[in-house]
């Protein structure tokens, strides 16, 4: 079963990988942010999460546009010679007056109609992912524990403009790989990723987001992450992240354009 699950997040973030790959890059920002995270703790009995800490997160993310590119020159219909191809001649009689206007057959009409459709649908679809150093802590009584993670988070995005910027929600994979961290207990401290006292360094699982984009691209999002990876190593219980991060995000170019100046 763990297998399975590993070859699943793998397949999906390989697809969000080609998907990325065919979109063209809409701009690149710094996002930080302040993140409670705790291991919820289950067994076959009960659940037993730990509580909240406060730690943080530093993330380069990448936005991009979704690309149509079965329908990108479509046809505008207008009036054409009776007889024109793709066109139907309709008789229209106002007032005595007998008037010929040709219209377009209404096939060919419809599927250019879907695609318009298609094409403006797309036109609020963003892709966003980027390489990220988060640091997940939680407390259990009167133990602390914090794990320092690579992490890669991916969204499929929909964004609609508004009159001085954009709102923007959607969800998407994350993998994650420990780094390093620490298990502290009063008097005592040891190997947050110990491969008997601690836990497994890899984790995935599912992430959540929703933000406010300002015309000048700096912005605010919120965003959960939901741990579906057990990343505890052995007993009867599975421990997986949860986090929820408050972000504040800066374009990037105008900060390393703000550093050459």
């Amino acid at each position: 079963m763990k297998r399975i699950n590993y070859v699943l997040f793998a397949t999906l973030f390989l697809m969000t990988g080609v998907i990325l790959c065919s979109c063209s890059v809409a701009e690149r920002v710094l996002d930080a942010s302040g993140d409670l995270s705790r291991q919820d703790y289950v067994n076959e009995y009960s659940d037993s999460p730990d509580n909240f800490d406060l730690g943080f997160n530093l993330l380069v993310l990448y936005f991009y546009d979704a690309k149509h590119t079965t329908n990108n020159n479509l046809t505008s219909f207008n009036f054409k010679a009776p007889g024109a191809e793709g066109y139907t001649s309709v008789l229209n009689v106002p007032y005595g007056i007998q008037d010929e206007v040709m219209l377009p057959d209404s096939k060919e009409h419809n599927q250019n109609l879907r695609a318009e459709q298609s094409k403006d649908f797309l036109n609020h679809i963003q892709f966003a992912w980027g390489p990220e150093l988060i640091l997940k802590r939680s407390k259990d009584g009167d133990q602390n524990i914090s794990l320092f993670y690579f992490e890669v988070p991916a969204y499929a995005l929909y964004h609609k403009e508004l009159n001085k910027g954009s709102l923007y929600g959607g969800f998407g994979p994350y993998f994650a790989y420990g780094l390093t961290g620490s298990i502290k207990d009063p008097g005592d401290k040891f190997n947050a990723f110990d491969k008997e006292l601690g836990f497994k360094r890899f984790d995935a699982g599912l992430g959540f987001t929703a933000g406010y984009k300002f015309s000048n691209a700096i912005g605010l999002r919120l965003s959960y992450e939901l741990g579906l990876a057990n990343i505890n190593h052995g007993g009867i219980e599975r421990a997986k992240n949860r986090t929820i991060g408050v972000h504040f995000l800066y374009p990037l170019d105008k900060l390393v354009a703000s550093f050459k100046k």
